[in-house]
Formats: structure tokens, C-alpha cells, sequence
């Protein structure tokens, strides 16, 4: 089953400063990578990016543009990507071809 990850405004927002979603940079059912940027937020002295808690696939968004948010506020959610194990064979090396450089005896 897969896990689905919240995506949540910084809590460490100052006391009676006010933010808000500025705008979604990707939208439902996009794929994401941890740590890249989703979406931006916007206070009266800055705009901060908030980055994808983990790679998968942005399915919710619970907070659109314009909309105020609060310290610590869930924004949407991403179903997290389970990384495919690799085969034992993916990724070796073959082993080098020996060459017989010694003559066959006749037959």
C-alpha cells in the first residue's frame, strides 16, 4: 500500500505575520521529487518555496492560491514512490572475455 506524505507550511512562522499561498508550481497527479520546489508562500516580508517532502506523486491539494495558511498547516499530499529494488545482475559488470592465445593441438 502506498504512503501517502503530507506537505505542511513552515512552523516557524513570527507572531502576527500572515501567510499565504502564493501559487502551486506543479498540479495534481504531476510526479515530484524530494526536495523539489512545489510551491510558494508568501508573507509581508518574504516568499519562500516549499519543497517536496519526498518523490512521488502530488495528489492533493488542499490549500490553492491566495489562500491564508497557518504555522504548521497541512497544504496537500504526496503518495510516495516505493524505489523499484534493483536486480542482482542491474549495474555489474561483465566479466572480461579470455582470449586462448594457445594453439590447438591437431586433431
Amino acid at each position: 500500500m502506498a504512503e501517502w506524505i503530507a506537505i505542511a507550511a513552515p512552523a516557524d512562522q513570527a507572531e502576527g505575520t500572515e501567510m499565504v499561498v502564493a501559487g502551486w508550481l506543479k498540479k495534481v497527479g504531476d510526479s515530484v521529487t524530494q526536495n523539489e520546489p512545489l510551491l510558494e508562500i508568501s508573507t509581508d516580508k518574504v516568499t519562500v518555496e516549499i519543497a517536496a517532502p519526498a518523490s512521488g506523486i502530488l495528489r492533493e491539494i488542499l490549500k490553492p492560491a491566495d489562500q491564508p495558511v497557518e504555522a504548521g498547516e497541512v497544504l496537500g499530499r504526496i503518495e510516495a514512490v516505493q524505489p523499484r529494488p534493483q536486480s542482482p545482475l542491474l549495474g555489474r559488470a561483465k566479466p572480461p572475455l579470455r582470449a586462448n592465445l594457445r594453439p590447438r593441438p591437431p586433431t
